[in-house]
């Protein structure tokens, strides 16, 4: 993910929203149509995409 997209996506507890643990050296991320992306924290490669259920 480029810089400019990383600062328009907001942190995820994966807890909150009962995710599996992101594995090391990732997080993830909301996006503005409200699906989950787990992105790597150093390169912003998307590893998986979880679809919100609208």
């Amino acid at each position: 993910m480029p810089d400019y997209y990383r600062s328009h996506y907001d942190y995820v507890d994966y807890r909150h929203y009962r995710l599996r643990p992101p594995p090391r050296g990732y997080h993830y991320v909301r996006d503005d149509r409200g699906d989950y992306l787990l992105v790597g924290i150093a390169t912003g490669v998307i590893l998986g995409v979880i679809l919100a259920n609208n």
